[in-house]
């Protein structure tokens, strides 16, 4: 099984490991494609469709969160069935996604602000990861919309 991520982002590497190993767990094989930036992709979709890739993981990136409706619209274009990190991308056309629940991370990024504001060290703080999680996706691929709006996009995805 394919996967998407951006060789210049430094937290990439750590990640790609622990996705690799849960694609070997599952009997497939794992393919990296590297895209550092948005004029890599059409590139990386034709590795792709050369490969005859069945599915693909986009990861957590800058990168790919900028370009959302570009990613979409070339998983679509390529009827390469793509899960995401991010509910956007479904918002905009993507077919699933499954990650942390970005208002629960901000909410506790504040809460952690308030603390150090208060007084309290950085360091002292516990490492928090994420309890509550996102999963969406769309009863079929509909057409990337061209505005970065979700109310342009229907039907609205499941939860």
């Amino acid at each position: 099984m394919p996967r998407s991520f951006n060789p210049a982002n430094p937290n990439s590497e750590p990640y790609t490991k622990d996705v690799e190993s849960a694609i070997r767990a599952a009997g497939q094989r794992p393919v990296m494609l590297r895209a550092a930036s948005e004029d890599e992709f059409d590139n990386t979709f034709a590795e792709l469709i050369e490969q005859k890739a069945g599915a693909l993981i986009v990861t957590a990136d800058n990168t790919f969160t900028r370009a959302t409706p570009r990613l979409t619209a070339l998983a679509a274009r390529h009827r390469i069935p793509t899960i995401y990190q991010w509910r956007d991308f479904v918002l905009a056309g993507g077919l699933i996604s499954y990650g942390a629940n970005l208002r629960e991370a901000n909410r506790q990024l504040g809460l952690y602000a308030g603390r150090v504001l208060k007084g309290e060290r950085a360091a002292d703080l516990p490492v928090l990861q994420p309890t509550k999680l996102n999963s969406s996706s769309t009863s079929r691929p509909r057409k990337p919309s061209a505005s970065r709006s979700p109310q342009a996009c229907s039907p609205a995805p499941t939860r």
